[in-house]
């Protein structure tokens, strides 16, 4: 397997010393397995308009805060709907950052057919997707606004498909990252799906979990090894410019007064998604059994949909030692990067877990503690197949093939029998411990922000980058799946 070992500045000023030159777009040391590699983007609106279809012009469609740098789609915020904000789907941008980053970078190069990897850029169409469907602009009135992102980008996949450069390899050398896991365009979601699931499966995906892939009942087992399961990109990048991110304040423990933070939606107990009714049921017996410790934990949309602002969720989150990681309606969610980038130690807890993104690259037990929940039974069902191996086809969301941590984790496992003997377990923690887990979290929050350039310290995009090629040299990332 190729090295994911990131150059350091003394390797940089070794390189000096032999009289190598590090100038403007040379920075192989950033991302070294992608040494000698040519990449090349792969403009699906460009595609569209050549057969036909309306393109999409990214430079309309996505917008960027001037006061912090945020990025969300155009059609935002909403009269109707303002707590979503123009941050809401910021979350979602990930594949604009890669893109930005890829373009800037020393190993980009505008033929296709000159270059080793491939990136298929479609972001523009989920943009504008991602606006309409969750914005006042939405309605059947307006079903046509849907559609036709969809039927341009599918258009454009049938092109794409069909070219000398798709054929030359079959695709194994392309990379598609889809940044949202509800995709529904409309009259085409169908054709694209099928897409999805089942051609574009030789490619390498990005996604944000990999129950994004359980949406593909029926078809064949999905290959581990071409998944890249990334993070999302935080709401707090806190940066005027976007080329080298800022992180926010981190306290030491001592200094952080709470013990436990969490704020999250949860929709009731109903079991229509697993991570929601545990949300609901943590949230509840954490402030019922445990008054006299120091938590913040609640949700946030119990009676009326609200959310605290992004600012008091990033303090509440700097002010506390550890912070509460569960999945959602969705086995990841935003939450996990916003936490590590404010310093706070994850605390997952499980059975099922939230997913653990870049674990080829992240040392998650080292900074994070894992709950192993005896009696799960208050949120799922006992006929949950938990022996699957991990080799077993999974055709469907329930399949404990999805739900696993995407890294080795069971002999680091921290095993109770109810939610009840969580908090009293943080509180004896020793001071010591508790420092060297913030300690490997305040190593690793950096690859939680997305910058529009590779950087010293890997960002986010260094860390796909990075994947991307170390699977392209190998034949697939080599990931463990291991419960």
């Amino acid at each position: 397997m190729a090295s994911l070992r990131y150059w350091t500045v003394l390797d940089v000023f070794s390189l000096l010393a032999l009289g190598v030159a590090v100038g403007h777009r040379v920075n192989d040391p950033l991302v070294p397995s992608c040494h000698g590699l040519k990449i090349a983007i792969f403009d699906v609106s460009d595609l569209a308009k050549d057969v036909g279809y309306e393109g999409c012009n990214l430079q309309r469609e996505v917008h960027v805060d001037p006061n912090n740098g945020i990025v969300y789609p155009a059609g935002f915020p909403c009269p109707e709907k303002p707590q979503l904000g123009g941050f809401y789907l910021s979350v979602n941008a990930g594949p604009w950052f890669l893109g930005e980053a890829i373009r800037d970078s020393q190993y980009f190069v505008s033929d296709v057919e000159q270059a080793d990897i491939v990136y298929i850029n479609d972001f523009c169409y989920y943009i504008r997707w991602l606006a309409f469907s969750h914005s006042h602009l939405a309605s059947p009135e307006t079903q046509e606004m849907l559609d036709w992102p969809g039927e341009s980008m599918n258009a454009a996949y049938d092109a794409l498909l069909a070219s000398p450069r798709w054929q030359r390899n079959q695709g194994s050398d392309f990379v598609l990252y889809e940044s949202h896991s509800g995709f529904r365009m409309g009259s085409a979601t169908e054709k694209v799906w099928g897409k999805l699931c089942d051609t574009f499966k030789v490619a390498t995906n990005i996604i944000h979990n990999r129950p994004m892939r359980a949406t593909c009942p029926g078809r064949q087992y999905w290959d581990m090894n071409k998944l890249i399961v990334a993070p999302y990109v935080p709401n707090f990048i806190a940066s005027h410019s976007l080329q080298s991110p800022v992180l926010p304040a981190a306290p030491s423990a001592k200094q952080r007064t709470y013990l436990l933070y969490f704020k999250g939606r949860c929709t009731g107990k109903d079991r229509s998604f697993v991570g929601m009714t545990m949300r609901s049921l943590i949230v509840d017996q954490v402030n019922a059994h445990d008054t006299s410790a120091r938590v913040d934990v609640s949700c946030t949309d119990r009676a009326t949909f609200s959310h605290d602002s992004f600012d008091l969720v990033t303090k509440g989150m700097q002010r506390s030692k550890f912070c509460l990681i569960l999945p959602g309606d969705a086995q990841s969610s935003r939450r996990l990067s916003e936490s590590i980038r404010a310093g706070c130690i994850p605390v997952f807890i499980g059975p099922p877990y939230h997913s653990t993104p870049i674990a080829y690259d992240v040392d998650w037990p080292a900074m994070s503690i894992f709950f192993n929940i005896s009696h799960y039974h208050e949120w799922m069902d006992d006929n949950f197949p938990w022996h699957l191996k991990p080799n077993s086809a999974a055709t469907d969301g329930q399949d404990a093939t999805w739900w696993i941590t995407d890294t080795q984790v069971k002999k680091h496992l921290v095993h109770v029998e109810a939610l009840s003997e969580v908090v009293p377990y943080l509180l004896r923690i020793p001071y010591g411990v508790v420092e060297t887990k913030r300690t490997h979290v305040m190593a690793e929050r950096a690859k939680f922000s997305f910058a529009t350039k590779l950087t010293m310290s890997p960002n986010a995009v260094n860390v796909l980058l990075n994947g991307i090629c170390t699977g392209y040299i190998n034949g697939s990332l080599a990931n463990t799946y291991v419960m």
